[in-house]
């Protein structure tokens, strides 16, 4: 008995020493600012590491023309939850890790979690948004334990990522999931939860055994794998297609994928093993095969913590470029079936409910910030039993928010349900700022709902409509007096004092003016009032002056564009750069004829004057141009 106790014991002390030294050892990691506290990545336990993968892509286009084309491509494959760096070489979500000191610069090649699944940062890095994105698929997040993301980094800041693979794998380490993260070059976004398909790839404990130690045949990399080894390896998944890639192709079809686990078995991650080999199909409305896009290694995975000195310079000069030419690449090919093959362009249609819409510009961002405030006083205002769910689509606001009327919050047994109201695109706010009426607006969009030109989409309908149908317009209290025979600033004089608040600076007051006689001109039908996000700006008190002006700047941009730069307000913001260059241009040449004066050489012609006074106010003008609007 005393003999087993003694050895239970030293097995005891063994252990704990163990823990011990790891303990001390994640301690180091973390004063050094390598690994986080929550979601480590411990690179003696888990089976996964930062991996890179030189790879080649290639596209074959079967109908209604044939092409094809294949080039370079670098994938780096990151273990989901690891947080770092490795030497200069490689590093991800450095900004997520509760540094204690100066905080180091990104690696030549990054990945930042802000580039994947849901807009915008996370504070618990890839991790925590994967978890984020499982719950939303209904999925739980302990079913996945280990995750593995391939995708493109970026290189000085710059990437243009088409397509990133997550691998998802159960606790007996078997490739059960994947996610489909793809880009477009309209700056969109589509995440496809898969799950296998295949049923040959349940394979029993002995199976995955025998390839493990070795009974089965694992040298064929070049197609020497035994039957067994494919099935087991191999993820496949179709689903149909909601997405716009390409405008050679509708939105209409299916996609299949067959792709192999680069860590099969066990997720065994031995030097040059782990491989990517990847096939998406795309097939027709009649199920004929269109387009095979595959991705796949070309040569022998590389460790990054074993690329040392001139190994890590002679990696980066080989790979830099690759990045920056894959956009340009893509756009050859497309000038290539454009102009040569002459196939049918498709028009791009707004985005769908399950996916994600472009990157909102400065001015759509101002206009969101006013939209929200209009929605907020909407609802808890009304005496309707629910509350809106409100998904603005912006990356910089809260992924959701919830208003909630008055009616519910005295008696909150009340409520019926919650009605979702989610912006998809960004334009939804660029359309509302040209209108007048919101409800008017929101009213005409659900009574014909087009999924190419939808820009929020709605859980009910009805309910949605009725909100904004049973809320007097807040523009009404801005109506002033029709068309006249008086001055200009007569007809606008009950605009100008409308406001029950404070008085208006006269600038800000011309400004609304001109957003007013912008967005419809007048005629004698038609009374002159503010719109809706108009009125609400106004009545914001005083600490939200900054978020007024930007909201008003954005709107005279938007309505300005209209008239003179086809609807483009990036336009107007080139126009403006243009005349600050001439300005600088002529603050320039004015010296000279300063100098010549100063000098006494000759006399000024009117034009050099005038070059001399431009001079000297170029400061102020330039100063003005920005406050123009």
């Amino acid at each position: 008995m005393l003999p087993q106790v003694y050895k239970k014991r030293q097995e005891n002390k063994i252990e704990i020493e163990k823990l011990e030294a790891k303990v001390n050892r994640l301690q180091r990691d973390f004063d050094n600012g390598r690994y986080t506290s929550q979601y480590d990545y411990d690179d003696e336990w888990s089976p996964l590491k930062p991996i890179i993968f030189p790879c080649r892509t290639s596209h074959t286009r079967l109908f209604p023309k044939k092409h094809s084309f294949s080039y370079s491509y670098l994938y780096v494959g990151i273990p989901v939850g690891w947080r770092g760096w490795v030497s200069s070489l490689l590093t991800a979500d450095l900004k997520t890790l509760p540094w204690r000191g100066r905080k180091p610069k990104n690696g030549w090649f990054n990945v930042d979690s802000a580039d994947h699944l849901a807009r915008g940062d996370s504070m618990h890095g890839l991790r925590g948004k994967l978890d984020t994105y499982l719950e939303s698929q209904n999925e739980k997040v302990e079913d996945y334990p280990d995750a593995y993301l391939v995708t493109a980094p970026r290189f000085f800041g710059y990437s243009f990522n088409p397509v990133s693979f997550w691998y998802l794998y159960n606790r007996r380490k078997e490739l059960k999931a994947m996610i489909l993260e793809v880009n477009n070059t309209f700056d969109e976004r589509r995440m496809y939860f898969l799950k296998d398909t295949d049923p040959n790839n349940g394979a029993s404990g002995d199976e995955i055994e025998n390839l493990a130690t070795g009974k089965v045949d694992q040298n064929g990399d070049q197609g020497q794998h035994s039957p067994n080894q494919k099935q087991l390896e191999r993820f496949t998944n179709s689903w149909s297609k909601d997405f716009h890639v390409s405008p050679f192709n509708s939105r209409k079809g299916a996609y299949s994928l067959s792709a192999n686990d680069p860590f099969f078995p066990h997720l065994s991650t031995r030097a040059g093993v782990a491989r990517v080999n990847n096939t998406i199909t795309l097939s027709s409305s009649k199920q004929h095969p269109k387009l095979v896009a595959r991705v796949y290694s070309s040569s022998d995975s590389i460790d990054p913590y074993k690329l040392k000195g001139f190994g890590t310079f002679k990696f980066i000069a080989a790979w830099w470029w690759v990045g920056f030419v894959t956009l340009p690449r893509i756009l050859r090919e497309a000038a290539k079936l454009f102009f040569r093959r002459k196939l049918h362009v498709w028009f791009k249609p707004e985005v769908l409910e399950d996916s994600i819409g472009r990157n909102e510009t400065d001015d759509e961002k101002a206009i969101a910030a006013i939209f929200r405030d209009y929605l907020r006083t909407l609802v808890t205002s009304s005496d309707l039993p629910f509350a809106l769910q409100f998904l603005p689509g912006i990356a910089t606001m809260s992924v959701e928010e919830t208003f909630m009327p008055h009616a519910l919050r005295e008696k909150p047994n009340t409520q019926q349900c919650a009605v979702t109201f989610k912006i998809t695109s960004p334009l939804f706010y660029a359309r509302i700022s040209r209108c007048t009426s919101i409800p008017k607006h929101i009213k005409v969009n659900l009574s014909k709902p087009d999924p190419g030109t939808a820009t929020f989409h709605t859980s009910h309908p009805d309910l949605l409509a009725k909100l904004f149908e049973e809320s007097p317009s807040v523009s009404n209290l801005f109506k002033i007096w029709p068309w006249g025979k008086a001055a200009l600033i007569d007809k606008y004089a009950a605009l100008l004092d409308a406001s029950p608040l404070a008085p208006i600076p006269l600038p800000n007051r011309l400004r609304w003016v001109l957003i007013n006689i912008l967005r419809h001109l007048p005629s004698p039908s038609h009374p002159y009032t503010l719109s809706d996000l108009d009125a609400c700006a106004v009545h914001l008190p005083s600490t939200d002056a900054p978020k007024v002006r930007a909201y008003r700047k954005a709107v005279l941009k938007m309505l300005l564009s209209d008239y003179v730069a086809f609807g483009m307000p990036a336009a107007i913001d080139a126009a403006f750069w243009i005349v600050k260059v001439w300005l600088c241009w002529v603050c320039v040449q004015s010296f000279d004829g300063l100098v010549g004066l100063c000098n006494g050489h000759g006399q000024l012609t009117v034009i050099e004057v005038g070059k001399v006074v431009m001079g000297f106010l170029g400061v102020h003008i330039w100063w003005g141009l920005g406050q123009a609007l």
